[in-house]
């Protein structure tokens, strides 16, 4: 998630089921793994999620996600 998001950066969420465009979120993908990434569009019963770091394409980014997916909503960054 590069540049909004370093790897060593932490990161404070909130469980809530109100995402809306552009929310970045973390999302339990594949083998639960929990990943952050920013909300790309919404449809009924789910979302699609998308990258800032344009020059990594993410197979992640190619799927369709169910609000059971989200983790938490990404309301606060520490960097060190």
């Amino acid at each position: 998630m590069l540049p909004a998001f370093s790897n060593n950066d932490y990161v404070m969420t909130r469980r809530t089921n109100y995402i809306k465009k552009n929310d970045v979120v973390v999302i339990n993908a594949e083998k639960n793994t929990p990943i952050i990434k920013r909300i790309d569009s919404l449809f009924d019963g789910g979302f699609q999620v998308s990258s800032d770091n344009k020059a990594y394409e993410s197979e992640i980014c190619n799927k369709k996600y169910s609000c059971d997916d989200i983790l938490g909503k990404v309301i606060f960054k520490f960097s060190f």
